[in-house]
């Protein structure tokens, strides 16, 4: 049997909860899905992301009082609270999904609608530096240096039926 799956009460619900649920572009996706819908299985939002990261947001959403969980079988189904939303902070709801059909998400602007002499950004360190060519770049700890083991680091053959 499934366990039983928390909701926060009306009262528990708070504006920063909400928006901080809100404020990934993701989740903004999953609620503009869901408001199409009356209800969705969780499994339909396969092409949002993993299935980790899906259950990651979609707890998010349900401990901030934003979607209700309704366990069925071995499946669950996502709705929202629009009712309990529309009596807290009415009309923020409707602005999300707005906000999410019209394509704004939380973006950086791009570089042409920046403001007129600002300072340009600082270029992002690389992560990808280069190695030498011709020499692997395994570290000595591991045992090797320049490809060749150690000695000390030779490997034995294992015993076989020892048991130890």
């Amino acid at each position: 049997m499934a366990r039983p799956v928390h909701h926060p009460s009306l009262e528990q619900i708070s504006l920063s909860a909400v928006l901080e649920a809100l404020s990934d572009p993701v989740r903004q996706r999953i609620v503009a899905r869901l408001a199409e819908r009356a209800e969705e299985c969780c499994s339909s939002f396969g092409d949002l992301g993993s299935k980790a990261n899906l259950t990651y947001h979609f707890a998010r959403l349900r401990e901030a009082g934003v979607t209700r969980v309704r366990p069925a079988g071995t499946y669950r189904y996502l709705s929202l609270r629009v009712e309990d939303l529309e009596a807290l902070f009415p009309g923020l709801l409707e602005a999300v999904v707005a906000g999410v059909r019209r394509g704004r998400g939380p973006r950086r602007p791009p570089r042409s609608a920046r403001a007129p002499g600002a300072a340009p950004e600082a270029p992002s360190p690389r992560r990808d530096t280069a190695l030498p060519r011709g020499r692997p770049a395994l570290p000595a700890r591991l045992g090797m240096t320049l490809g060749r083991p150690l000695t000390s680091a030779r490997a034995r053959p294992r015993r076989r039926g020892s048991g130890r």
